[in-house]
């Protein structure tokens, strides 16, 4: 009798292990499965158009970027249906873009290809303008409307409320180097400062409707400097000198991002500061500030990062404060080089371009 019941509860044991055994196996399998649909298969959003200058649409329905295959215009791609449209008359490929916040006017800079523009007479003909000089130019999407610009602005940035725009003036035969106030067109302008520095400038964005961030641009003797100036008082602060290149002011206007040159590697890393310069910290990321992104909260950073040996481009989402690093995985038949990052508002999906081409990422 005994004999049996060991028999029988030896049995019921087996049989427990074998079910433990079967459900923990079914367990393993669909984590498995659902970490491997959680990567994003990467493929062109729009196969048969190369996507310049993109930026997201302030519904985020729609991508608007210019294309310079067969009809080379701006155009809007709805990401839903798939669907575009030409947005602007058809126009010469521009150097760069630059969008106003509400997406009704662009600022483009060409260089002037004067056998071309006046053989074919471009809608950028410029009399008087040598071969290859860089102009500036005003695009008005409502009124079709091209303006030129005097051809002695440089680095531009238009105003959040889009209704002016701030630029440097340099003229470097009549010694003028100004930062400077106008409409869009170039009309009703007022000098801000004389600016210090016999180079170029860039911009890094607004702390607020009045302070603006902008740089020096590096050149063979040093690396940039970092200001901030108030626009209505005028007051002016370097927040760094000669370590940095190039800046980007966050959501909210709290940090700046930039890129810090390290002596040792020779090479540059992400670096972080508050708006007045204060609390500098390296964040030991080596990449460059067009691949990458602020989050809405301006409290993370999206990366696209080279590492080394790797032959495509890994993505982070970065804790500005900790430093913490968290990898956006995605499957790719090709290499991305990713550039001109976008992020939606909700943080679940970045756009950004490779080789030109449009891709989505959902985010995790």
């Amino acid at each position: 009798m005994n004999k049996k019941i060991l028999i029988i509860g030896g049995t019921l044991i087996l049989i427990g292990i074998l079910i433990l055994g079967y459900f923990l196996l079914r367990q393993k399998k669909e984590n498995s499965k659902e970490t491997t649909t959680s990567f994003t298969e990467l493929a062109p959003l729009i196969s048969n158009k190369k996507t310049f200058f993109p930026v997201l649409s302030s519904n985020e329905l729609a991508t608007l970027f210019f294309n310079n295959q067969d009809q080379p215009a701006f155009y809007k791609f709805l990401l839903k249906t798939k669907g575009s449209e030409k947005i602007s008359q058809n126009l010469d490929t521009p150097h760069n873009v630059l969008w106003s916040p509400d997406q009704t006017k662009i600022i483009l800079k060409i260089f002037y290809n004067k056998y071309i523009f006046e053989k074919y007479n471009s809608q950028f003909i410029s009399p008087g303008t040598q071969d290859q000089a860089l102009t500036t130019w005003l695009y008005d999407f409502k009124t079709q409307k091209l303006t030129q610009l005097d051809s002695n602005i440089q680095g531009i940035i238009w105003l959040p409320n889009s209704n002016k725009i701030i630029y440097q003036f340099y003229d470097d035969i009549n010694k003028i180097n100004s930062l400077n106030i106008a409409d869009p067109n170039g009309q009703n302008w007022q000098k801000i400062i004389n600016l210090t520095e016999d180079r170029l400038y860039g911009f890094g964005g607004f702390a607020d409707n009045q302070t603006l961030i902008y740089f020096s641009n590096p050149n063979d003797v040093s690396g940039t400097n970092i200001y901030s100036t108030n626009i209505q008082t005028k007051q002016t602060k370097q927040l760094t000198e000669h370590i940095s290149k190039t800046a980007l002011v966050s959501p909210g206007g709290k940090k700046i991002v930039y890129e810090l040159f390290q002596e040792e590697i020779q090479n540059y890393t992400l670096a972080i500061m508050n708006i007045n310069g204060d609390n500098k910290k390296d964040l030991k990321i080596k990449t460059m500030l067009q691949k990458i992104i602020w989050t809405p909260d301006g409290e993370n950073l999206i990366t696209a990062i080279r590492e080394t040996n790797n032959k495509t481009d890994s993505f982070y989402k970065i804790n500005i404060q900790t430093g913490d690093k968290q990898e956006i995985n995605y499957k790719s038949k090709i290499s991305i080089n990713a550039q001109n990052l976008i992020l939606a508002q909700d943080e679940k999906t970045l756009y950004f371009t490779s080789d030109d081409f449009l891709y989505k990422l959902d985010l995790p």
